[in-house]
This record gives structure tokens, C-alpha cells and sequence, in this order.
């Protein structure tokens, strides 16, 4: 089994489906409140509105998710900004939108979180016996959900597409995981109902490793 559908069979056993169908709503709903919002201007462009309004329905659609998800609206370092994070078992996740033809901008915020993910840093750790089998409370997998701005000459009204991602440790531009939201949730219907095992965790933790590990001595 491929390292990215191993991670994807860990979110789902950590996150119920009913969880990710809530963003399902919520995303198109922020996407529609944005395009509404951009057509009240007259005489100026609508372009850089749209884009700002997008990331804050979003966000606030997110922050009222706390029913379901854990989820609570973090300041950003320097302050002036904002995000949500929601939690959910050993999963933390971030949402970005990506912009046009560009790449999501490396914030600090989603650096600072994927550094959560710090068994990915300290492999000697394992052989010195520092690691145990079990999954620690601070062992969490963050991930982020990119909803995709459309063309311009498209719909502005909703997404072009939904995917939920898992970023490297070590690279703003790899990801262990690059996923439709929509192929993840199909997922569901396949997977095994069994709980989820403490000895699942430390070998795709080592598999993860062991990824980053070797794309960085191939210049990846």
C-alpha cells in the first residue's frame, strides 16, 4: 500500500465521514457568500474582495463546525490575522485556498503546524529508544484542505475542486498526501471497521520518515 493511502486509512479512523461532509457544505457556502459579497462593488475590481472574503467565510464557516469537529479560531504570529483549527482524534487540520495557476502561500501558521508533527524530525530517536509503540496525545498528522479557486472565466460561485492534503515536514512544496476530497470520502465505503491499532502508527510514522528522508537526498 502506497504511503498516501495508508495516511488517508489513518484520517478515517481517526475522523468520522459525517465530519468531512459537513466541509462539503460549508466550503461552496463561503465560496458562495464571497461571490455575492465581490458583486456589490460597482466601479472597482472584484478580483482582490473575492479573494479576501473567500478566506474569511471559510474560516468562520470552519470555526462554527465545533459541534462536530473541535475547532477554534487561532491568532496568527506576528498578529493581524487569523485561522481555524479543527481538531478531531489525532488529526489537526488547516484550510487553504489555492489560488488560480499559483501555489498555496507557505504561511507560518501552516508551517508551525506541520512542525507538530515532530516524530518526523528525530528518526535516530527509534534506534536510542526514545519512541514507544503507542500513539502519544502530541503524535497528531496535520492536514489541509485546499479548496481550489476557479478560472476566471469560470464560476466564481463555487470551487473548482475540494482536496485534502498532507504536507512534508521539510518542503512548503511536497506532500505526503495530494487527494480529492470527494476520492477520500469514497474511501469510506472500503474501509475495514476494525479499530484503529497502536502498532498501525509507528510504521507509517517510520514510512513518512522515510519519505521525506529520501526526497531530500534526491534534491526533491
Amino acid at each position: 500500500m502506497k504511503t498516501q493511502d495508508e495516511i488517508l486509512s489513518f484520517i478515517r479512523k481517526q475522523v468520522p465521514r459525517a465530519h468531512f461532509e459537513e466541509l462539503q457544505i460549508v466550503i461552496p457556502t463561503a465560496f458562495e457568500k464571497a461571490h455575492r459579497a465581490s458583486n456589490e462593488l460597482i466601479h472597482i475590481p472584484k478580483n482582490r474582495k473575492r479573494a479576501q472574503d473567500r478566506y474569511s467565510f471559510l474560516q468562520d464557516g470552519l470555526a462554527g463546525l465545533s459541534k462536530t469537529w473541535s475547532s477554534t479560531v487561532t491568532p496568527t504570529e506576528p498578529s493581524g490575522e487569523f485561522y481555524t483549527l479543527m481538531m478531531a482524534g489525532n488529526i489537526k487540520i488547516t484550510a487553504a485556498v489555492k489560488p488560480w495557476r499559483k501555489k498555496i502561500r507557505p504561511a507560518k501558521y501552516r508551517l508551525s503546524n506541520s512542525r507538530l508533527n515532530k516524530f518526523l524530525t528525530s528518526p535516530q530517536m527509534d534506534f536510542l529508544g526514545g519512541n514507544d509503540n503507542s500513539l502519544a496525545i502530541d503524535d497528531t498528522l496535520n492536514a489541509v484542505i485546499i479548496p481550489f479557486a476557479p478560472s476566471p472565466y469560470m464560476n466564481q460561485a463555487a470551487p473548482l475542486d475540494i482536496l485534502i492534503a498532507v504536507p512534508y515536514f521539510n518542503s512548503s512544496d511536497n506532500y505526503h498526501v495530494w487527494c480529492s476530497l470527494n476520492d477520500f470520502l469514497k474511501g469510506y465505503e472500503n474501509e475495514s471497521v476494525e479499530e484503529f491499532k497502536d502498532t498501525v502508527w509507528p510504521t507509517l510514522r517510520q514510512r513518512m520518515r522515510n519519505d521525506e528522508g529520501n526526497a531530500a537526498e534526491s534534491g526533491e
